[in-house]
């Protein structure tokens, strides 16, 4: 079961994109937030092993505020989203800890595929190696 945690900016489709999250298999809503404000005491609460969050949502949705929230949460695997189309962002994001990041409005449909992938990871990484 893999906890995750989303924070978009918009109501509307986050509410979407968590309706989205429970309808894929050995995910568990960790929980949500639409209010950057609320963004670190949510993540504190719920400590989830994915975090998807909307470059938006991030304070003036700069770069160097996600790599201070990658060093503050370490085991956390963030999934970024933007509404750029610039592969240079992606590219950085990338370079500052995320483990995908990508374009929601050209590329919203890889999310699903991309959870179940972080689940089997951790599926096959409780597996105890046999000798």
């Amino acid at each position: 079961m893999v906890n995750v945690f989303l924070g978009y900016h918009s109501e509307l489709v986050g509410t979407r994109l968590v309706e989205m999250l429970y309808e894929i298999k050995n995910v568990q809503v960790a929980g949500y937030v639409f209010r950057s404000d609320s963004l670190p005491a949510a993540l504190d609460a719920c400590t989830p092993d994915v975090a998807i969050l909307d470059m938006r949502l991030l304070h003036g949705a700069q770069i160097h505020d996600f790599a201070g929230m990658k060093l503050r949460y370490p085991s956390v695997r963030f999934i970024l989203m933007y509404d750029y189309p610039f592969t240079r962002f992606s590219r950085e994001c990338l370079r500052f800890g995320a483990e995908y990041c990508f374009d929601t409005l050209h590329e919203f449909q890889n999310l699903g595929s991309i959870i179940n992938r972080i689940s089997a990871q951790r599926s096959l990484s409780a597996v105890p190696l046999s000798r």
